[in-house]
């Protein structure tokens, strides 16, 4: 069954995913699927970055997003390897993979966004070694402390972001909005834009 998103990129857009629709959608590209973002071209990606980089909520497809930045030219098959790809991409790293994450040195692993940390899944942050733990900057263990997944964090890391955090700092209330109050969330702001967009 075609969802509300299909038929609008369908209808309006002739079946191909714009920069002006990736651009205005934001948060709203967490909802495709797996083959509408393989559809994606990479000069498409490339001049939607900067909407991309700023998505701000658990993205269950962010390793697909992570997956094309890959092959894209100007990022490449190593942008792990590159502290300016890893700052621009913003929150698509956070869909990085366990062993381009094992590749991050100490001092890269500093030019993640404080989003990419805070929207990382449980899995990649607990492969996260010493080193790169003794790499992050204040801002993005606290990131990590707010991050929805924090429940799922090894006793390592939460002992970790405990004395980087000086022992005192406690999760916010985002840590433990569920993900599934985000996914409903997610899901109301996307037929919000879906009405704008009809409306249009």
């Amino acid at each position: 069954m075609a969802t509300p998103l299909t038929t609008y990129i369908t209808t309006y857009l002739s079946g191909s995913v714009t920069s002006d629709f990736m651009t205005s959608a934001g948060n709203l590209l967490c909802s495709f699927s797996s083959s509408q973002i393989s559809s994606v071209s990479t000069t498409v990606f490339a001049s939607s970055i900067s909407s991309l980089s700023k998505i701000s909520l658990a993205c269950p497809n962010i390793a697909n997003w992570y997956a094309l930045a890959k092959t894209v030219p100007a990022y490449g098959s190593s942008l792990y390897s590159s502290s300016s790809s890893i700052s621009e991409l913003g929150s698509v790293m956070s869909g990085i993979t366990t062993t381009d994450l094992a590749s991050v040195s100490a001092d890269q692993i500093s030019s993640f966004s404080t989003l990419s940390f805070q929207y990382m899944p449980a899995a990649t942050v607990n492969s996260m070694s010493t080193t790169q733990l003794a790499g992050l900057a204040h801002d993005q263990v606290t990131s990590l402390l707010n991050s929805p997944y924090y429940s799922s964090f090894s006793s390592a890391i939460t002992s970790y972001l405990a004395t980087a955090s000086g022992g005192t700092a406690t999760t916010s209330g985002a840590s433990q909005i569920s993900l599934n109050y985000l996914a409903k969330l997610s899901i109301g702001f996307y037929f919000i834009l879906l009405s704008i967009f009809y409306s249009c």
